[in-house]
């Protein structure tokens, strides 16, 4: 099990993850924490493809949508995981789905 965390002490926003179009990211057993960011504080996939496979996000903060993970036009899957105690002042506190591609 891997763990991807900011550092709390850190004085700037920090998004974990970001898959832009044509990347492809798989995690397997890990664990986002700690992200945070104007939008999308763990993870944000833009016309690209992010599978997650016994994940947690969790503690991760948005100061506008999706605290946890946005996905806008892109390939999400989430098979169980766990998405908890996200923070977003503006909706979608762990998940945000803008036009996501099937």
């Amino acid at each position: 099990n891997s763990i991807i965390e900011r550092d709390g002490g850190a004085a700037i926003n920090v998004r974990l993850m970001y898959v832009q179009a044509g990347g492809d990211l798989t995690l397997n057993q890990a664990t986002l924490t700690g992200g945070y960011q104007s939008n999308a504080g763990a993870l944000w996939v833009v016309h690209g493809s992010a599978v997650l496979n016994d994940a947690i996000i969790t503690h991760n903060e948005a100061i506008a949508v999706g605290g946890g993970l946005r996905n806008d036009r892109g390939f999400l899957e989430i098979n169980n995981s766990i998405l908890s105690f996200n923070i977003a002042a503006r909706g979608g506190l762990s998940l945000v789905l803008m036009e996501p591609r099937s």
